[in-house]
């Protein structure tokens, strides 16, 4: 939507929005008949519209992740699978990959942390969920039975919505394209072309019996799953010889998270005074000496923030432009919110800064170059997807006024905010992309739809 329009529909007499909204408010019904399928097209909907199509729920809730009773895994296996997952090898999950027939045992992160036995297996395994929904750790068999060798683990988390979970995957394939480590993950359907992997997954719950209930029910209530590769480490900030051995690549590391997190508005990873972020230890890991990120920084439980407020995201982009600028060219107040605030929290990243300060903020910079740049090249990319999906919800938007006319849809396009170029409609004058592209904090982070350059 240009910022043209933007401001005419503002500027609207309330009683034309007001009729324009009632001209476009539809049951929750008839968008499909899977309420799960119908609440996320809803959601897309209202999103694109920004607030000109409102869907009646009525009486109809869907079962809330947050709200379900949790039943953890007894306590009394805890320790044993706590043990088998710290040994276990992480497995590849590339579709077609995983056996699920192997399935032996699955055990959630909240059985975990109650466990009182499994106090030093649980800070190897540690993961916090900052989109809501519950995480869950699968031990697979070794392929060619008990004694052939290690067993295999795999993550899967659900969350409250699909929406969700493709606003983590989507997070997740940046980081990597940024050279950032991180797992690898994708959704899996009960529908489309996943249907089959998601069949043998309901099977090979049902047959390792009541230890798979809590599963199960996840299961039923959502019909889509976040499968992620599993990460062999400690949370880095907490682990006390991360920074004994190869801190450059560490700081180097740090740099390019830090400025992942400001292009994407994520609060829950580095701590900053300067932004307001509290930070999350636990979504940075330091990889496992022999897994293929040893030694490294790796990110987990990325997110991006889809509809933040619009006051909040001014005052913090006009933060993020300033806070980069100055971690960029000034390698002192680099050095100072390096020791008094993204690594407080470790004792062994200070005690490296005091040693070789130089060389350490001199690779945290790099980071943040490095990052800059590719998240630079990559604008072009992220501004087409932006467009084209908006193409598709309003070209779809249009079919249905067209082939549903019962649904009283004939106000025009434009006069409900809508974007020009889509239906016939000839476009607008002002054109996609013409912010500056090297900007960090210009209201131009990936933030759903929201934050994509428009």
């Amino acid at each position: 939507m240009t910022s043209q329009h933007a401001r005419e529909r503002e500027h609207r007499p309330p009683k034309d929005r007001e009729s324009i909204s009632k001209l476009w408010r539809l049951p929750l019904r008839a968008l499909a008949f899977n309420l799960h399928e119908a609440s996320e097209l809803a959601a897309v909907l209202e999103e694109a519209t920004t607030g000109d199509i409102r869907i009646d729920v009525g009486n109809l809730h869907s079962r809330s992740i947050n709200s379900r009773s949790h039943t953890p895994t007894p306590v009394g296996r805890s320790k044993s699978l706590a043990e088998r997952i710290k040994l276990a090898q992480p497995l590849n999950i590339a579709e077609g990959a995983v056996e699920w027939s192997r399935l032996s045992a699955v055990v959630s992160t909240e059985a975990l942390s109650e466990s009182p036995h499994s106090m030093h297996s649980k800070r190897q395994i540690a993961m916090d969920v900052n989109s809501g929904g519950r995480v869950f750790f699968c031990l697979l068999r070794p392929e060619l039975g008990v004694l052939a060798g290690s067993e295999g683990v795999l993550v899967v988390k659900f969350a409250p919505s699909r929406l969700l979970m493709q606003a983590e995957q989507f997070a997740n394939e940046l980081t990597r394209h940024l050279d950032i480590c991180a797992p690898e993950c994708r959704i899996v359907r009960q529908a489309g072309t996943t249907s089959s992997e998601w069949a043998s997954i309901v099977a090979a719950v049902q047959r390792i019996g009541p230890p798979g209930e809590e599963f199960a029910s996840e299961l039923d209530a959502l019909p889509c799953l976040l499968l992620m590769e599993f990460v062999r480490g400690r949370p880095l900030l907490r682990c006390i010889d991360a920074f004994s051995i190869g801190p450059v690549k560490l700081f180097e590391d740090l740099g390019r998270m830090f400025l992942l997190d400001m292009v994407l508005g994520n609060a829950d990873r580095l701590p900053s005074i300067d932004l307001g972020w509290r930070g999350n230890p636990n979504n940075i890991m330091h990889g496992a000496q022999g897994s293929k990120m040893a030694g490294r920084a790796v990110a987990i439980d990325s997110c991006v923030q889809r509809r933040p407020p619009a006051a909040r995201l001014s005052r913090e982009d006009t933060a993020v432009d300033r806070l980069a600028q100055l971690l960029l060219n000034d390698p002192s107040f680099a050095l100072q919110m390096l020791r008094g605030g993204l690594m407080a929290g470790s004792r062994s990243a200070v005690a490296a800064l005091a040693q070789r300060p130089g060389t350490y903020v001199s690779a945290f910079q790099r980071g943040l170059r490095l990052c800059l740049d590719k998240v630079v090249g990559s604008k072009g990319l992220l501004e087409m997807i932006h467009q084209k999906m908006s193409e598709w919800v309003l070209e779809f938007i249009a079919d249905v006024r067209e082939h549903a006319p019962h649904l009283d849809l004939h106000t025009p396009l434009d006069a409900a905010g809508f974007a020009r170029g889509v239906g016939g409609y000839p476009p607008a004058s002002a054109a996609p992309g013409d912010g500056n592209a090297a900007g960090v904090g210009d209201g131009n982070r990936v933030d759903g739809a929201s934050r994509l350059p428009t």
